[in-house]
């Protein structure tokens, strides 16, 4: 929850953030490369991918002093991205993970033993749109009432 706060108020935070994020879009494209998803499903995990190497660079160049010139109108849109590209990037990991998992447990990789990923489009695209919401909807509230400006709320 205090992700966005701590990208926007320090400098360190904010830019190993920006490192492991497009570190993870980086896996993520090539994750969705080497799988056997239909195309309209590597398109949607593609373009999270782009959103989430996107929002990498956005948390490396912001800092405390660019953060608090913006307007509401521009930060609004920047955390609702930030927010997304979060929420996307640990869903999508913890989805991989679980199905991973379930699948070692149950005996249900493919034929040459190893595990293909999420491989259904219902369940990316229920990924996306849930990822969508939430984090939209986080990042246009913090954007919104200027958490990272209020000094008294940071402890």
């Amino acid at each position: 929850g205090s992700s966005l706060e701590e990208i926007s108020r320090n400098p360190v935070f904010s830019i190993l953030y920006g490192i492991v994020l497009i570190i993870l879009a980086g896996l993520l494209l090539w994750r969705i490369r080497s799988s056997t998803v239909e195309r309209k499903a590597k398109i949607i995990v593609c373009v999270g991918a782009v959103m989430v190497g996107v929002s990498g660079v956005l948390s490396i160049i912001l800092d405390e002093k660019f953060v608090k010139s913006l307007t509401q109108a521009t930060k609004v849109p920047m955390y609702s991205l930030l927010a997304v590209s979060l929420s996307f990037a640990f869903v999508y990991l913890v989805m991989d993970l679980l199905l991973m998992g379930v699948c070692r447990c149950t005996s249900q990789d493919d034929d040459e033993g190893y595990y293909q990923g999420i491989t259904s489009f219902y369940q990316i695209y229920t990924s996306v749109v849930s990822c969508i919401v939430v984090g939209g909807l986080y990042g246009f509230i913090f954007g919104l009432l200027d958490i990272e400006d209020s000094p008294e709320l940071y402890r």
